[in-house]
């Protein structure tokens, strides 16, 4: 049988040291619900590449690249293997206003222009941490969310918590989508994919 796998790059995008890093953290837990193998890179190069994961949605088997970065900027000039993107998550402290400002339209356009990022998606993810330590006032609102996925021309805006439930609904539409225009366009490959994916399951079991 031929080992049929999807592929996904994954880029994570946060400037916000605590907050983001806690995003990004959050981001591959709730991934790693449905991982049945990972494989964490063995140095850590500037553009910080997380783990490679291998997990099984639909019973489809999908190989997921994660990369991280501080801003646009660590993936267009320190790119040493990178060649595309499929999903960008855009990271900021939903209570810090400076978060949120620091993703630049003019960035994300050359970042876009570099990679020719045109039919990935992308999602703007707003991290809520220690919420009850922190004064309601100055936290980031939903038009100012608004505002800015309309300016960066994003479809997609999510909070993400510490609830690993609600995160691995909001990636099983992403993957879900993903998944549709794979079977759409190879369809054969598709249902080879699938039968490698029920084998990796009874295997796992």
């Amino acid at each position: 049988m031929k080992k049929i796998t999807f592929s996904l790059n994954f880029g994570l995008i946060g400037s916000n040291k605590y907050a983001d890093d806690f995003g990004k953290k959050i981001v591959m837990e709730s991934l790693k619900k449905i991982t049945i193998k990972s494989k964490l890179p063995k140095n850590s190069e500037i553009t910080k590449q997380g783990p490679e994961l291998l997990i099984i949605f639909k019973e489809i088997p999908i190989r997921i690249r994660i990369f991280l970065a501080e801003n646009f900027n660590d993936f267009i000039y320190n790119n040493q293997e990178i060649i595309n993107f499929d999903v960008i998550i855009l990271i900021f402290n939903i209570f810090d206003s400076n978060s949120i400002n620091s993703l630049k339209k003019d960035s994300f356009e050359e970042f876009k222009d570099y990679f020719s990022f045109k039919n990935g998606i992308t999602v703007l993810a707003g991290v809520n941490f220690e919420a009850d330590n922190v004064d309601e006032k100055i936290r980031i609102n939903s038009a100012q969310i608004i505002e800015k996925a309309k300016e960066l021309d994003v479809i997609y805006g999510y909070e993400i918590t510490a609830d690993k439930e609600e995160n691995f609904e909001f990636f099983s539409l992403i993957l879900s989508d993903f998944i549709f225009k794979f079977q759409y366009s190879s369809p054969e490959l598709f249902d080879l994919a699938k039968l490698y994916g029920k084998e990796l399951i009874e295997k796992s079991h």
